[in-house]
């Protein structure tokens, strides 16, 4: 049984149904979660990291916490496999390099990706049907976007 089977390898839904803005976040939340059995977290820490994602631009503060509340609710009840799934069954052709940006953005740590999440970013790439190029790409941008949030912040 590979590492990342209970996301990746299971068949698992959940019955609520997820807007398309919502399964990017979602995607975003089961890359925080791959590693870890609780989701006892900050709702206002995720929705900081999200925040700083372009897509989520226009959500204001209890837009974003609405929306991680509803998928804290899929991921407790139902598991990290069911949150994929529904994720992934409701996220439009338009937006699977926008939700493995915002998966990317979750997980990024002093500027690297973990050795640790590097198995789980492969497959989400792949489940997502993005290229090397363009994982490089957004990889990089998130990374030079992280780093002018830092300077930014530093300048403050």
């Amino acid at each position: 049984m590979g590492k990342y089977d209970d996301i990746f390898n299971t068949k698992d839904t959940a019955k609520e149904t997820l807007a398309p803005e919502e399964s990017v976040a979602a995607l975003a939340m089961v890359a925080a979660f791959a590693d870890i059995e609780s989701s006892d977290v900050q709702t206002e820490a995720f929705a900081t990291i999200l925040s700083r994602i372009e897509f989520f631009d226009s959500y204001d503060e209890d837009d974003l916490a609405e929306i991680i509340d509803k998928i804290l609710g899929i991921f407790d009840q139902k598991g990290i496999g069911a949150l994929y799934n529904t994720a992934m069954k409701y996220l439009s052709e338009d937006l699977p390099e926008t939700a493995f940006a915002a998966a990317i953005a979750m997980i990024i740590v002093d500027g690297e990706i973990p050795d640790e999440k590097n198995e789980f970013v492969s497959k989400l790439q792949e489940a997502l049907d993005i290229s090397n190029q363009e994982a490089a790409e957004i990889i990089e941008d998130i990374l030079e976007n992280l780093e002018e949030s830092m300077a930014e912040y530093e300048e403050a």
